[in-house]
């Protein structure tokens, strides 16, 4: 995974384009059938493996957040975002992509979301970013 968050989340590209990737991507990656059962069976088996769920979120969202901070500390030194405290910030954009859908997927009775529909919500993610963060 952070082979590919390499490939989108370079300092060169432009905000829009670069969390639009990122957001494609990790939609794709959280809504996954293998990593909603994952999540599922970490829900339910924390207590008895509370290690396990640690390495899991280090390794997948801590790692992710991280990735996603450093590239917005790139954007606010080139003067393409507004200045952030950017571990809030990259913590809000994950809530805002996100948050619903896994919510959703994780409770199983839902129909899956449809390309257009998580394009549409990558988009109203990246705008509504933008709005507060862009300059």
């Amino acid at each position: 995974m952070a082979a590919e968050l390499g490939t989108v989340l370079v300092p060169h590209a432009l905000p829009a384009k670069a969390l639009t990737s990122f957001g494609e991507f990790m939609l794709d990656l959280v809504l996954s059938e293998e990593t909603i059962a994952l999540r599922r069976t970490l829900s339910m088996q924390w207590r008895q493996f509370p290690e396990l769920t640690r390495i899991f979120y280090e390794l997948g969202p801590t790692r992710t957040i991280g990735s996603l901070a450093k590239y917005l500390e790139e954007q606010v030194s080139h003067g393409r975002l507004r200045k952030l405290n950017s571990q809030i910030a990259a913590r809000q954009f994950m809530d805002l992509l996100a948050s619903e859908m896994v919510m959703r997927a994780s409770l199983g009775i839902f129909p899956k979301p449809t390309k257009s529909e998580k394009r549409r919500k990558v988009k109203n993610t990246v705008e509504f970013f933008l709005r507060g963060y862009g300059v």
